[in-house]
């Protein structure tokens, strides 16, 4: 199991930080196991909160929540399919 180093995602609410921060970190882990050699992830993995959602009242005001995501990495096929 391979995991994200810990990422903060930014929105204008607390949904929009969620989606952020599991877009950054499945974006992370995808180019993690291409980068050792695979096809990309295998199925999204889990993402895991370290911090609340929490509002930012600098630079406009924003919130934003942290995470990181563990994962395994596969190479895919018809014959050989990820699965979670």
């Amino acid at each position: 199991m391979l995991s994200t180093s810990t990422m903060y995602g930014t929105g204008s609410t607390c949904t929009a930080a969620q989606s952020n921060l599991s877009s950054m970190t499945l974006d992370a882990a995808n180019a993690r196991c291409i980068s050792l050699g695979y096809a990309g992830v295998c199925g999204t993995g889990s993402l895991n909160y370290v911090s609340a959602c929490t509002y930012e009242a600098s630079s406009g005001g924003y919130y934003y929540r942290g995470g990181y995501r563990t994962f395994t990495c596969k190479e895919c096929s018809v014959s050989n399919p990820c699965l979670n």
